[in-house]
């Protein structure tokens, strides 16, 4: 009888879950309204594995995403073109009025391996283009959008930084 009970109760479970996972919509491209037609993926890259959760080197997102990865000069229009909200994470309204958040969350790890286990107000996010390098002997670096919230003067820090290519920070594609 308990053994009849555990197994009913096992199948209902993993019915539930499956009708759950059913009912979660896929992530979608959204059109912001972007002079270039840009459409941005309404939610970040997410890995399965490894022990870095949602986070990539540049090496890693390049060779997993391709030409799905913005280029800087895309996320300079998002940065331009849209307006900014810090609400959880970064809310990005574009002109048509559709927007996509940005989220600040998993954790950045840096190439000698320490953690900067995010915050609610910084971000940062992959592009593919490389930084330019002066000599063969200067490190390989790759541009990265860096969002923060700056609560003294009330205002989103938006720029775009060289960083180490053996990072790991979060990733957002378009098409």
């Amino acid at each position: 009888m308990k053994k009849h009970l555990f197994f009913a109760l096992f199948a209902f479970a993993a019915l539930a879950f499956s009708a759950c996972n059913k009912n979660k919509p896929d992530p979608v491209y959204v059109d912001l309204g972007l002079p270039s037609g840009t459409l941005w993926k309404s939610e970040n890259e997410s890995t399965q594995v490894g022990r870095d959760k949602g986070i990539y080197t540049f090496d890693e997102a390049v060779e997993t995403f391709g030409d799905q990865l913005p280029t800087i000069a895309q996320w300079r229009e998002l940065v331009s073109e849209c307006e900014w909200k810090h609400e959880i994470g970064y809310t990005v309204v574009g002109p048509n009025g559709n927007s996509i958040t940005l989220t600040t969350y998993p954790a950045t790890r840096y190439c000698n391996g320490n953690i900067d286990n995010g915050s609610s107000h910084r971000a940062r996010y992959w592009s593919s283009t490389e930084a330019q390098r002066y000599s063969e002997e200067e490190e390989r670096k790759a541009l990265y959008l860096y969002v923060d919230w700056d609560s003294n003067q009330d205002k989103i820090i938006l720029m775009t930084d060289p960083g180490e290519v053996c990072g790991a920070i979060l990733v957002r594609l378009v098409k």
